[in-house]
Parts: C-alpha cells; sequence; structure tokens
C-alpha cells in the first residue's frame, strides 16, 4: 500500500509467446467492510503474435492481436471503461480478415465504438462506428460503409452463392441504423414469455 492505494502487481498469463497483462489498484477504505465500495482501476495489455501456436481450443486461430485498455469502478459500479484492439492476418477456421482496428469506450449507461475490418479474400472493407446506449428512450445510432472491390472471391471464401450480376465489379452500401436497445430488449423478453 502506498499514499491511501492499494496495488495489484501485474498478473500475466502467457502460452506459446501470446501474453495477457493485468494491473489494479483501489482506494484503501476506512475500515476492511468497505473495500467493496471503494474507488478501483484495472489495466490490461494484451499482446497475441502467434494466435496460430494457441492448442486445445475447438476452433483454429491465426494472425496476431494485441490490445489495451482500463477500467473505472466506485460502489461496485462501472465509471468508465476503454478498450483498443488492433489484429493483423486474424483467422478463425477458414475465415481470415487482412486487418482489424477497433477502439470503444464508455460507461453502464453508453458504449462509443470505431471498428474498421479489412477481409482477405475479396479485399472487402467494413467501416462502422456508432453510440449505443442503454438506458430506455435514449436513441442508438450506428453508422456503417461496406465496400466490396471482389465480391465473387470474398462469397467463395465464406461458401455463399451470390446473384450472377453481383459476382463481377466492386459493391458500395452504407447506412445508418437508429433503435432503442432497452427497447429492443424488452420486445424480447414479451416474445419469449408468449412461447411460454
Amino acid at each position: 500500500m502506498k499514499e491511501g492505494q492499494l496495488s495489484i502487481a501485474p498478473l500475466t498469463a502467457e502460452d506459446a509467446g501470446n501474453r495477457v497483462e493485468l494491473s489494479a489498484k483501489a482506494a484503501a477504505p476506512a475500515e476492511w467492510k468497505d473495500f467493496a465500495h471503494a474507488a478501483m482501476s484495472a489495466q490490461w495489455k494484451l499482446a497475441a503474435p502467434s494466435l496460430d501456436k494457441i492448442v486445445g481450443l475447438p476452433f483454429k486461430l491465426s494472425g496476431s492481436l494485441a490490445g489495451s485498455g482500463s477500467a473505472s469502478l466506485k460502489d461496485q459500479s462501472l465509471e468508465n471503461f476503454s478498450a483498443t484492439l488492433q489484429g493483423l492476418g486474424l483467422g478463425v477456421d477458414d475465415h481470415q480478415l487482412k486487418s482489424l482496428d477497433l477502439n470503444a469506450k464508455g460507461d453502464l449507461t453508453a458504449i462509443g465504438f470505431d471498428v474498421k475490418a479489412l477481409a482477405t479474400a475479396g479485399e472487402g472493407q467494413l467501416d462502422a462506428k456508432g453510440d449505443v446506449s442503454m438506458a430506455a428512450g435514449k436513441q442508438s445510432r450506428v453508422q456503417w460503409k461496406l465496400v466490396l472491390p471482389r465480391p465473387d472471391e470474398l462469397a467463395k471464401s465464406l461458401k455463399l452463392a451470390l446473384p450472377p450480376d453481383i459476382t463481377t465489379g466492386e459493391v458500395k452500401a452504407d447506412g445508418s441504423l437508429l433503435f432503442d436497445l432497452a427497447q429492443l430488449k424488452a420486445q424480447k423478453f414479451d416474445e419469449a414469455k408468449g412461447f411460454g
């Protein structure tokens, strides 16, 4: 403990050169019974340059992934968080991305994100960003843009049969989506009750 702060030395897990590191700090409470309500912060780092060397999974990984992030809690509630992930040659079984960039931040009421993914097959690119609200009555907005220079190659890799008129030439699409996440959750719950 130093200057009223309790620190957890970095905890690490490593497998085949892939490494995850976690560290945390907490404000020391006046009494230990109040520890659960103390302000806390945690940081994590991920360095996975050899995902293909990870064994024991029901699927095959490939490529590399790096990232970092942090989170703050108080009174057992999440105050804020942030996360960044960058991947190169990411693959799950036969599906692969040339690159992936993801940034996210938020709290218990809203999450903002920005993601860019480039596919290996067909060189398709997806850009998406948005703000997702968890509160009822608050609108969430997601914007996206898709570019497929070679849709036939992407379709082959995904084992999809596309209509002949869109298997050649470049395909472009973009759009946005507005929704109330809390309302969607309530609707799904009501639908589930209807099956009882």
